[in-house]
C-alpha cells in the first residue's frame, strides 16, 4: 500500500484461501497524508514480488458527506442529436437524502457554452457541415450566469435558458446548477450537457476514397445523408449541387507606391449545377473526374444557404506513384455481443472488393480459425467458439483482394476486429439482499441475503452522502472479469490492430526536509464516525441468512446496501437502499472551524416526520453549547411545521477564547417525540504554532524578558540552566521531539538526538522509550533502503548518486551500534556496501566532495581500508578546490580517517588547517550550515584528537552556542549540535556552583522556581511571567553557566505586521472581477492568490506554506487538489478542513498559487495571516498580515 506521497505504508504477505476471496484493512491516522492511496497485489515468487494481480485506489481526504441530492433536466431531451434553442428551459429537483423535498432552498445556475461541430457516433466517417459556421467570425467560449431561484414545496425550480440569443451558432452547452443548504453555503452540484443548434437538419458526406488525389476519369462518389435533430434519416428535396473549379490567375494590380505588379488571385467558376433530392435512405452522388483541377463540391438549399462543402482534386494521367486511394476498411458486425462456449458466431462482412479471407478468434493466442471466400462485397460468414473458451475475445477478419479484381488502386489487404464475450451469464452469481425500506436512527437494521449456490459474500452499507461525494459505484466483479483484455496476437502486416492495455500511470514528487512547521490542526473537532457497515467475508447459499447493523443514532439519510459474492464458478453483486430517519430530522449548517472572537450564524432545518402531527405542529428547537462557544440571542425557538414538511431557523454564536472542539447540541421536541443532533467545529487560533528557543551564558546572573502572550492550550514554557553546555540540548531535543517528522533526515535527526542523550541521567530519558524510538526509526529507514543499500528521502530511490542522506543515516547507525542499540545487521551491512560503491565515484561539485569525505570517514570508523579513496578524493580537491578544502569539514573528515589509518602526521597537518569560527564565507545549502559544520568538527576531534578538544576556548565555543541562542538551526544541525555539546561538556566538567531560576511576574512578585548544585536544572514557568532570572551563587570563570528559555505555543493575537526573514509572502482575497474583497455573499466563491518569493540571491527549496482558512469557509475541492501538483514550483499540496498546505521552491521572482474558497456561514471572521518557512533553515521564514472578512446574505 502506497500513500499519497508515494510512501509505502504497509506491506503484507497473505495466503489466499481456496475461494481466492480475502480482505485486508489499513487504519489511517489524523496525520496521514491526504490524497490518492494505491493498493497493489502481487504474486510472490522466490520471496520476491512477481506478477501484478491488480491495483485499486482510494482517496483519503477530510470532507463532509453530502446531505442532499440534485437532478437537472432540460425541457427538450436529445440523447442522440441536438436540441433547438427555442423556449429551452432547465428544471432542477433538490431533495434531502432522508427522503423529503428540499424546499425553499437557493439554487444558482450558469451556462457554459463552447463552439462545437456536428459529429455523431451513429454516423462514423460522415462529415457534417455546419451552415451557421462563419470562418470570418471568431467564436469564443463563454459563461452565462443565470442568477438564482428558490425551490418550491416539491423541491423544484426552473430556469429559462434564453438560448434564442445564441441561435446564430452551434455550440456545446453545459448547464450547471448548485443547490445550497438552508441558510448555509454548503452545496451539491448537478450538470447536464447538450449540443445546441437552431438548424432543423444537417447533411453528412462520406467519400468512398481520398479526395485529395483522384486520377482523371477514375470513379469517385460521395454518400449523402440528411438527419434531423433526433438523428432520424429524412428526405430533403430541391437541393442544388454546385461543382466549382478553383483557378489561380495573374492580375495586374496597382500597388500603394503607385507601381503596377502582377498578383496571383483565386478565381472560381461553376462547372456544374443541378437539382437533386436526398431520400431518407441517402444518396450516392458521383463526382466529375473528367478534367484535372481543384474543385469544390457544395450543396445549397432553396434559400441559397450552403448545406455542405467538400474540396477535391483531380490529377491527369502520368502522375507520380501514390498510396492506395480508396478506403480499404473492412466492416465487420457480429450477430450478438455475448455468446456461450460452443456457439456459432454469425459475422456480417462488408468488403471493398471480392476476395478471400481468414477469420480467427483471438486473445492471448489464436483459439479458432476459419478460411472463407466472398464473391461479392457483402457476405455472412460463420465461426464456432471453442468449448473451453471463456471471457473476452476478439473476432479478427483479414481479407485479401481477389487476384482478378479490377480494384487495383485499392489496398490489397483489408481487415477488421470486433470484441465479444463468452459464458458471461454462466458465470453470473445471483445475489439477493433485502432490508427494511425505512428504519429509525439508533435501531438495528436487519439485512437478509442469499445466493443461488454456495459462496462467500461480503455485505457493506455506506451513507449515500459519502458515496455521492466520491461517485462510488457498487463493484461489478462479473464485469471486471469479462472486461476487454489486451489482444496479444501479432498478425503480419496489420500490427496496428493490436489493442493497447489501459493502465493508470502515477508519479508523485516527494518532498523533504526539516523545519518548525505544524501541518495539522491540533484543535480538531470531535467528529462522528462515518456511517459505514462492513460484514466481513461470510458464508452464503440458498438459505436466507441475516446480518445486523446498529444504525448510529446521529444518522438520518439514505443508506446504500451493497453485496459482492464469489463462488467457485461464478461471481455477482447486488445493491438496494434503506431510508433512515427519526421523528424529527435536524440538519444544522455549522462551520467546521472558527477562531476566538468569530461571530457566525447557523441555519438549522427541522423536518417533521411525526405521523398524525397535523398541518400546524408546534416544535420547540433548543440549542446548547460547550465552553468554547456562546449563544448570542435566544437559545430556544418555537416552530410550526406541517407533517411531512420542513422549516429553517437561525441561531447566532460566538467563539470564545477556549480552544478545542466546540459543540452545539440541537434538541427538537414536540408531540411527545424528541430528537437530538450534535454539530462540532474546531475553535483554533488564527496563527500557526511557533517555537522560540533562546540560549546564552552568564557569569553571575542574567534576566531574560518574556513577552509572548499565548493560549494555555499546547503552551510550553520551559527554563533550563546548566553549568555545562549540554544543558542547551534540552531545547534542541524538545524541538526535534515535537517536530512533525517525515523524511529520512528528519526521523534520523530526532533519533540521533535521543541516542546522544540516552546516558545523560539529568535529562530523565527512559532507555526503554529511547529503544522503542530507535526501533521505529530502524524500521522506517529499512523500508526506504533500496536493493543496493542506499537510503531515499521518502521511498527507496533508484539510480547511482552521491547521497548525503545515505551517509548521514549510516553515521547514525554506526553510532547506534557503538552505543549498544544495534540496527538490523543486513540493513547495516548493505548500507556500508552502498557507501563503498559511492566513494568510488567522482564528485560533480564541492558539495558532493564533502559527502564523499563524510562517507570515507564513516567507512574508516567501521574498519574499511580507505587509503585509495582518500588519495583519489584529495587529488580532486587539490585540483578543483585547492584554496578552501583544507579549512572545510571535508578536510576534517579526511583528517579523522587518516588518524584511524594511523597516518598521524598527515592527520595532524590536515586537522590543524580547520579554524573554529563563524564560517560566514561558506556557501550554505540544506545540508551545509555553520552550526552543523562546526559541530561535526567538535565531534571528530573529540573522537580522534582529544588534546585539541581540551584546547577549545570558551570564546571559540561561542561559534556553537551563538547559533543555538539565535535560533539559527534546523533538524540536521540540531542533531549535530547535541553531539558537539555532549563531547565538549565532558571535557569542561567541573564542580558546579549553586544555580537558581527565578520567575518575575506582572505584579512584580518573584518566585524561585528551582535551585541546586546539579549539573542541570529545569523548571516550567507560568503564563504571567514577564522575565526569568538565572543566577549563580558565585562569579564564574570561563564561559560561565548556560541558560535556555523555550516558549512554544499559539499567540493570542494575530500579528499586525508582516515578517520577511529571507522569504516574502502574502495573500489576496479577490472577487469575481479580481478586485480585493473584505466582504462576500453566502456561498459565493472567493479567489485566493498567494505570492511568495525568495529574498536571497538564489531560490529556496523545501519551503512549506501554511494558509489557514478563515472560520466559516472551506476550500473548493476542484481548485486545490491534494497530492502532487502540476503547478511549476509546487511539489505537493495537502488540503485539510482548516488549511491548505503547499510545499514549494520559492524563486527569486514571484511564485503565484491560486485556489478558491467558499463561505458556508454568515458572520464576521478573522482572516489568518499566511505563513511560510524553510524546512531546512528555521530562520528563513515569512508571514503576511491578517484581517477580517464579513459574510452577508
Amino acid at each position: 500500500m502506497v500513500d499519497a506521497r508515494d510512501h509505502p505504508v504497509q506491506t503484507r504477505k497473505i495466503n489466499l484461501p481456496d475461494s481466492g476471496f480475502t480482505e485486508l484493512t489499513y487504519q489511517t491516522a489524523s496525520e496521514s497524508p491526504t490524497g490518492l492511496y494505491t493498493f497493489n497485489v502481487y504474486l510472490v515468487k522466490n520471496s520476491k514480488r512477481s506478477t501484478l494481480l491488480g491495483s485499486t485506489t482510494a482517496n483519503v481526504k477530510e470532507f463532509l458527506p453530502d446531505r442532499m441530492k440534485i437532478e437537472t433536466r432540460l425541457s427538450q431531451n436529445a440523447p442522440r442529436g441536438w436540441i433547438q434553442p427555442k423556449e429551452m428551459r432547465a428544471s432542477v429537483v433538490l431533495a434531502n437524502l432522508y427522503g423529503t423535498p428540499a424546499t425553499d432552498r437557493k439554487i444558482t445556475a450558469r451556462l457554459e457554452l463552447a463552439p462545437s461541430a456536428f459529429s455523431f457516433s451513429e454516423f462514423p466517417d460522415y462529415i457534417f457541415f455546419d451552415p451557421l459556421f462563419d470562418d470570418k467570425k471568431e467564436r469564443h467560449e463563454q459563461t452565462v450566469e443565470l442568477g438564482e431561484n428558490k425551490t418550491d414545496d416539491s423541491g423544484k425550480t426552473e430556469f429559462d435558458l434564453q438560448l434564442e440569443r445564441f441561435a446564430d451558432a452551434t455550440y456545446s452547452m453545459r448547464f450547471i446548477a448548485e443547490g445550497f443548504e438552508a441558510e448555509g453555503g454548503r452545496s451539491v452540484t448537478g450538470t447536464t450537457t447538450a449540443l445546441v443548434s437552431a438548424l432543423p437538419y444537417v447533411i453528412g458526406c462520406k467519400p468512398d476514397g481520398d479526395l485529395r488525389y483522384i486520377e482523371m476519369n477514375k470513379p469517385r462518389a460521395v454518400d449523402l445523408v440528411a438527419v434531423d435533430s433526433q438523428l432520424n434519416r429524412i428526405a430533403i428535396a430541391n437541393v442544388t449541387v454546385n461543382v466549382i473549379a478553383q483557378e489561380q490567375v495573374s492580375v495586374l494590380t496597382k500597388q500603394e507606391n503607385g507601381n503596377f505588379a502582377y498578383e496571383s488571385v483565386l478565381k472560381e467558376r461553376v462547372t456544374k449545377s443541378e437539382k437533386i433530392s436526398v431520400s431518407a435512405n441517402g444518396l450516392r452522388y458521383a463526382l466529375s473526374t473528367d478534367e484535372p483541377g481543384n474543385y469544390v463540391f457544395e450543396l445549397r438549399d432553396d434559400q441559397d444557404r450552403r448545406l455542405t462543402k467538400l474540396q477535391f482534386c483531380v490529377v491527369g494521367r502520368g502522375a507520380v506513384s501514390r498510396s492506395p486511394e480508396k478506403n480499404a476498411e473492412l466492416q465487420v458486425k457480429l450477430d450478438r455481443a455475448q455468446y456461450n462456449s460452443g456457439d456459432e458466431i454469425a459475422i456480417s462482412i462488408t468488403a471493398p472488393y471480392a476476395g478471400s479471407g481468414l477469420i480467427t478468434i483471438e486473445r492471448d493466442r489464436v483459439y479458432a480459425q476459419q478460411w472463407f471466400r466472398a464473391d461479392s462485397a457483402s457476405s455472412v460468414q460463420h465461426i464456432r467458439i471453442p468449448e473451453n473458451f471463456e471471457g473476452s475475445g476478439y473476432v479478427n477478419v483479414a481479407f485479401v483482394r481477389a487476384i482478378d479484381s479490377k480494384e487495383i488502386f485499392v489496398s490489397p489487404l483489408s481487415y477488421g476486429v470486433v470484441p465479444f464475450t463468452s459464458n458471461k451469464e454462466k458465470r453470473r452469481l445471483k445475489v439477493e439482499i433485502n432490508a427494511s425500506a425505512t428504519a429509525k436512527p439508533g435501531e438495528p437494521l436487519h439485512i437478509n441475503y442469499k445466493t443461488d449456490r454456495p459462496s462467500k459474500i461480503v455485505i457493506f452499507a455506506v451513507d449515500e452522502g459519502i458515496l455521492q461525494v466520491t461517485d462510488y459505484k457498487t463493484p461489478d466483479p462479473l464485469g471486471f472479469y469479462f472486461r476487454k483484455c489486451m489482444l496479444r496476437v501479432d498478425t503480419a502486416q496489420i500490427v496496428d490492430l493490436i489493442i493497447p492495455e489501459f493502465s493508470l500511470l502515477r508519479s508523485v514528487s516527494a518532498f523533504g526536509g526539516g523545519g518548525d512547521i505544524q501541518r495539522l490542526n491540533p484543535f480538531k473537532r470531535v467528529t462522528e464516525k462515518p456511517v459505514v457497515f462492513w460484514s466481513g467475508i461470510v458464508d452464503a447459499d440458498g438459505t436466507k441468512r441475516e446480518v445486523v447493523y446498529e444504525v448510529p443514532d446521529y444518522f438520518d439519510g439514505t443508506l446504500k446496501i451493497m453485496a459482492v459474492a464469489i463462488a467457485d464458478d461464478a461471481v455477482g453483486s447486488s445493491e438496494r437502499e434503506a431510508l433512515i430517519r427519526g421523528p424529527f430530522v435536524i440538519t444544522p449548517s455549522v462551520p467546521v472551524l472558527a477562531a476566538p472572537g468569530d461571530e457566525f450564524e447557523a441555519g438549522v432545518t427541522v423536518a417533521n416526520n411525526v405521523e398524525g402531527s397535523g398541518p400546524n405542529a408546534e416544535v420547540e428547537l433548543r440549542a446548547q453549547t460547550n465552553e468554547r462557544l456562546s449563544i448570542s440571542g435566544d437559545a430556544s425557538q418555537t416552530l410550526h411545521i406541517a407533517e411531512g414538511r420542513e422549516q429553517t431557523t437561525i441561531f447566532k454564536f460566538r467563539a470564545t477564547d477556549k480552544l478545542g472542539s466546540g459543540e452545539i447540541t440541537f434538541i427538537a421536541r414536540g408531540n411527545g417525540q424528541q430528537t437530538k443532533r450534535r454539530a462540532t467545529l474546531s475553535v483554533r487560533p488564527p496563527v500557526p504554532y511557533m517555537t522560540d528557543v533562546r540560549s546564552g551564558s552568564f557569569k553571575e546572573k542574567i534576566e531574560i524578558p518574556v513577552s509572548r502572550e499565548m493560549h494555555p492550550e499546547f503552551r510550553k514554557l520551559d527554563a533550563t540552566v546548566s553549568m555545562l553546555p549540554l544543558g542547551l540540548a534540552r531545547g534542541l531535543d524538545a524541538y526535534l521531539k515535537d517536530f512533525p517528522f517525515g523524511c529520512s533526515e528528519q526521523i534520523t535527526s530526532g533519533a540521533f538526538c535521543r541516542l546522544m542523550l540516552a546516558e545523560e541521567s539529568d535529562f530523565g530519558l527512559n532507555r526503554a522509550e529511547i529503544n522503542k524510538q530507535l526501533e521505529h526509526t530502524f524500521a522506517v529507514l529499512a523500508r526506504r533502503q533500496n536493493d543496493q543499500g542506499a537510503f531515499g528521502y521518502w521511498v527507496p530511490e533508484t539510480g547511482d548518486s552521491i547521497s548525503f542522506v545515505s551517509a548521514y543515516v549510516m553515521d547514525f547507525l554506526s553510532e547506534a551500534k557503538a552505543s549498544g542499540f544495534a540496527p538490523p545487521p543486513e540493513m547495516f551491512a548493505s548500507g556500508l556496501r552502498s557507501l563503498q560503491k559511492m566513494v568510488t565515484r567522482d564528485p560533480a561539485n564541492f558539495s558532493e566532495a564533502r559527502t564523499l569525505a563524510y562517507a570515507i570517514y564513516i567507512l574508516t570508523r567501521e574498519g574499511v581500508i580507505t587509503t585509495n579513496y582518500i588519495l583519489n578524493l584529495r587529488d580532486w580537491l587539490d585540483k578543483n578546490e585547492k584554496e578552501q578544502w583544507q579549512n572545510d569539514i571535508a578536510g576534517v573528515y579526511l583528517a579523522g580517517a587518516l588518524h584511524l589509518l594511523h597516518k598521524d602526521a598527515d592527520a595532524e597537518r590536515l586537522i590543524a588547517s580547520y579554524k573554529l569560527d563563524n564560517r560566514k564565507t561558506i556557501a550554505r545549502d540544506d545540508f551545509c550550515q555553520p552550526l552543523g559544520m562546526n559541530s561535526q568538527y567538535i565531534a571528530v576531534i573529540a573522537r580522534e584528537f582529544h588534546a585539541r578538544l581540551r584546547k577549545i576556548s570558551a570564546e571559540q565555543f561561542q561559534n556553537i552556542l551563538k547559533p543555538i541562542g539565535d535560533g539559527d538551526f534546523n533538524t540536521l544541525s540540531s542533531a549535530y549540535a547535541v553531539r558537539a555539546l555532549k563531547a565538549y561538556s565532558r571535557t569542561v566538567a567541573q564542580n558546579p556552583p549553586e544555580l537558581t531560576i527565578t520567575e518575575l511576574r506582572k505584579n512584580r512578585n518573584e518566585s524561585r522556581l528551582t535551585s541546586g548544585i546539579n549539573a542541570l536544572l529545569r523548571a516550567e514557568f507560568s503564563g504571567n511571567t514577564t522575565a526569568l532570572r538565572f543566577a549563580s551563587n558565585r562569579k564564574l570563570s570561563g564561559p560561565g553557566a548556560f541558560f535556555q528559555v523555550v516558549e512554544a505555543g499559539f499567540d493570542r493575537h494575530a500579528p499586525t505586521e508582516s515578517l520577511t526573514n529571507g522569504l516574502e509572502i502574502y495573500h489576496e482575497f479577490l472577487g469575481k472581477n479580481n478586485e480585493p474583497v473584505t466582504s462576500t455573499h453566502l456561498g459565493e466563491p472567493i479567489h485566493v492568490r498567494l505570492h511568495i518569493r525568495s529574498l536571497q540571491r538564489q531560490p529556496i527549496t523545501n519551503v512549506a506554506i501554511i494558509d489557514l482558512l478563515p472560520g466559516g469557509f472551506e476550500v473548493i475541492d476542484s481548485s486545490a487538489r491534494t497530492g502532487a501538483s502540476a503547478i511549476h514550483g509546487v511539489d505537493y499540496v495537502d488540503v485539510r478542513e482548516d488549511r491548505a498546505v503547499f510545499f514549494v521552491t520559492a524563486p527569486t521572482n514571484t511564485l503565484e498559487i491560486d485556489y478558491q474558497i467558499k463561505s458556508c456561514n454568515r458572520g464576521q471572521f478573522i482572516v489568518p495571516p499566511v505563513f511560510a518557512q524553510s524546512m531546512y533553515d528555521r530562520n528563513v521564514k515569512g508571514r503576511g498580515v491578517g484581517g477580517k472578512i464579513t459574510v452577508t446574505e
